[in-house]
């Protein structure tokens, strides 16, 4: 007799806090808005919140009651849709669903060819783009470079210039003021088609950042009106350091992080109920023994406790992976880079960047984003779980084949082993002498080798001439 049943792959998940201790975090968070409030330092801002209830203080001082927050948090949307340069959407940021992409701004870069750190140029910058455009783990796109040699008033739009040329994938940007962000949109548009079309289908999201502790700068405010404005995505974030700028307690770092992101929040539920916005949060400790961020353990756990609140709210959600400490591609970086995808995937966090990042957040690293596209893969395998059902269970290929019996050219396994099983394009599975006859290489020896493959042939679909020499007249526009 057969068993009925339909199927029930479940997916790893993994919960830093409860329920319960969630709202508790979420309580402190309000209470901190409403008896400590928070430096809000663009008139406009100010001008809305407290037209909504908001109380002032001394100077730029604003006190949030929890009703306001409680309104926007109603609004806020639960789905964030971000697509490709063609229009396509790519990314769909709601509950568990997990991408990865790297991480914007590193002053240095390890030179993959003589693995020396060295200043980043433009140059850097293009071949991350393309980099990234041709690893199939790699979701989307920071610029992972802060070119040294881009006219330094307007590096943000070079850097920008530079990507779109070079990857079809979402776009996150940074933008060092409201003139840099109006200049990326302008680029935009003109890849879009017009500013209606690049609204409907919009391929880059803002990564927007307040300073911690509850300071809200004028430049990130500008942003993030402007972005609210239009209905773009953003990230509004920042990087709250237990025992720096948080309290040295992780619930406290969470409070903080979460009272500014609510600030933020309140903030483009004003300006645009509905407004697409991502909590965000890149917390970890001030490291006491050299004086320092880490992007360790405490980060990631700190990550996936702001996924749970995120999942909570129903807020898609900003966090880390793919990053180290270390200073070159050794056996740290390498643990450091897996348990950080792992961790990252299984709290469901859904735009999850900083991939290729070493020597905290100091140095970009191509070989790192090549190491972290394996491990992104194999934690995707762990996070697709187990389907079960009449099909899987197997129960009358186990019959037909019987004891002591081998399943290799049953039918069965001609069907789902491909499904089920996890082929890896760089861990080694070989026997000894095989990986002997192949050059007896290392993980990182084949990581450089696909790089530079992908460096010497991989070549992304150009802009079109026309939308091409458009951006050069913008950048020679702003450059003059």
């Amino acid at each position: 007799m057969g068993i009925n049943m339909g199927s029930s792959a479940m997916r790893p998940q993994m919960c830093i806090l409860g329920e319960g201790t969630i709202e508790e975090i979420v309580l402190a968070a309000l209470e901190v808005l409403a008896r400590t409030g928070a430096e809000v330092h663009d008139e406009r801002a100010s001008g809305l919140l407290l037209g909504a209830g908001a109380r002032a203080g001394d100077g730029d001082r604003i006190y949030l009651p929890a009703g306001l927050v409680r309104r926007a948090l109603a609004t806020v949307p639960p789905v964030v849709r971000v697509c490709n340069r063609a229009g396509q959407t790519a990314l769909r940021l709601e509950g568990y669903r997990s991408y990865f992409g790297a991480g914007s701004d590193t002053p240095f870069v390890l030179d993959w060819e003589t693995g020396a750190q060295r200043t980043a140029t433009l140059a850097d910058v293009e071949t991350a783009a393309r980099v990234a455009h041709a690893l199939p783990n790699i979701d989307f796109h920071m610029s992972l470079a802060l070119a040294s040699d881009a006219p330094a008033a307007v590096y943000d739009r070079y850097a920008f210039a530079t990507m779109v040329r070079n990857t079809a994938k979402p776009i996150v940007i940074t933008a060092a003021d409201k003139a840099a962000l109006q200049d990326i949109l302008e680029m935009c548009y003109l890849i879009a088609g017009g500013k209606d079309a690049f609204l409907a289908h919009p391929f880059v999201v803002l990564y927007g950042e307040y300073i911690s502790p509850l300071v809200h700068p004028p430049t990130a405010l500008a942003k993030l009106l402007v972005a609210s404005e239009l209905g773009l995505p953003q990230v509004y974030t920042g990087s709250p350091l237990a025992g720096g700028t948080a309290p040295a307690t992780f619930a406290g770092v969470l409070t903080v992080a979460l009272a500014d992101f609510f600030v933020g929040l309140t903030i483009s539920q004003l300006v645009r109920p509905g407004a697409p916005i991502l909590m965000g949060g890149v917390p970890s400790i001030f490291e006491m023994t050299h004086a320092n961020i880490s992007y360790g353990i405490e980060m990631h756990l700190l990550c996936a406790a702001l996924a749970d609140i995120g999942h909570h709210l129903q807020i898609p959600t900003w966090s880390v992976a793919g990053a180290s400490d270390a200073k070159v591609i050794d056996e740290q970086a390498g643990i450091e880079c897996a348990s950080s995808v792992l961790f990252a995937g299984l709290s469901g966090a859904n735009l999850i960047h900083d991939v290729g990042y070493l020597d905290m957040a100091m140095t970009g690293s191509l070989e790192m984003m090549v190491m972290a596209d394996e491990v992104i893969a194999m934690a995707r395998r762990a996070l697709n779980g187990i389907e079960v059902n009449a099909e899987t269970l197997a129960i009358d290929v186990i019959d037909r084949v019987g004891p002591g019996q081998q399943y290799l050219v049953d039918e069965h396994t001609l069907k789902h082993f491909r499904q089920e099983f996890w082929f890896p394009t760089l861990i080694s599975r070989e026997s000894r002498p095989a990986w002997e006859r192949a050059g007896s290489r290392t993980f990182a020896e084949r990581a450089r080798a696909r790089l530079q493959r992908i460096v010497c042939e991989h070549k992304p679909k150009p802009l079109s001439a026309g939308v091409d020499r458009a951006i050069d007249a913008i950048l020679q526009r702003i450059t003059s």
